[in-house]
Order: C-alpha cells, then sequence, then structure tokens
C-alpha cells in the first residue's frame, strides 16, 4: 500500500508502518496552488510500472510512468505518457486508475476557472 501526498511524495506502508524512506520524491517539481500537486498514483496489474498525475510547477498536468523495483520508483526510467496545458489552477482532477481490460485511465478534469460556468449574459 502506498500514500500519496499531494505535495509530491508517495511513501510505502510496510509491516503496518510508514517507510521513513519516499518510494517516489516529486516535491521540486510540482505546483502546489489550488488544486495542484501529486494528484494520483497507480500500479500496473502486473507491478512492473508505477504512475503518477501532477501539476508541473507551471502548473500543467504531466502523466509519468517509473520502473517499479523493490516497492520504489526507479527515476531513471521516466517516461512521459501524457502533457497538458492547465489554463487555470483549480478542476485539474488527477485520479488514475488500471480497469479490468488492463488500461490505464486517467481523470483530468475540466481545467477551468468558476467564471467559465454558470448563465451568460449576450
Amino acid at each position: 500500500m502506498y500514500i500519496v501526498s499531494k505535495r509530491g511524495k508517495v511513501w510505502a506502508l510496510r509491516a503496518g508502518r510508514v517507510d521513513p524512506t519516499p518510494a517516489l520524491d516529486l516535491s521540486s517539481q510540482i505546483s502546489r496552488g489550488s488544486e495542484q500537486g501529486l494528484l494520483g498514483l497507480a500500479l500496473s496489474p502486473n507491478g512492473r510500472f508505477g504512475y503518477v498525475n501532477y501539476t508541473d510547477v507551471n502548473g500543467n498536468t504531466n502523466v509519468v510512468e517509473y520502473a517499479w523495483r523493490s516497492g520504489r520508483a526507479d527515476v531513471s526510467t521516466r517516461r512521459l505518457v501524457l502533457f497538458l496545458r492547465q489554463p487555470y489552477q483549480h478542476h485539474n482532477g488527477g485520479d488514475l486508475a488500471f480497469g479490468p481490460d488492463g488500461n490505464l485511465y486517467i481523470g483530468l478534469g475540466d481545467g477551468g476557472s468558476d467564471a467559465n460556468f454558470g448563465p451568460r449574459s449576450s
């Protein structure tokens, strides 16, 4: 089991205790505004890869794959899966999950501003 922190770290929970060494540390690469940060983690069905969804320092969405070895991300294997410019700092979404079909599903949110919703006058 893993614990994901919006501030950019992933910790492993082993034998009921949190491993003090992060399984992945992206804290210097993420933004922390509003609804931003490290927003999701999913492990591949075979456990060989970990996927994270985070907003980078510019507020854009990044979905990144890492080889997962001995319960930790191997940062040398970083592979960008998806990059999406976000126009605003909220509604970013971030959930990641593998479906029964084995495909990775990515929740992105609408990336919008509250000002973009509701009735408009002409």
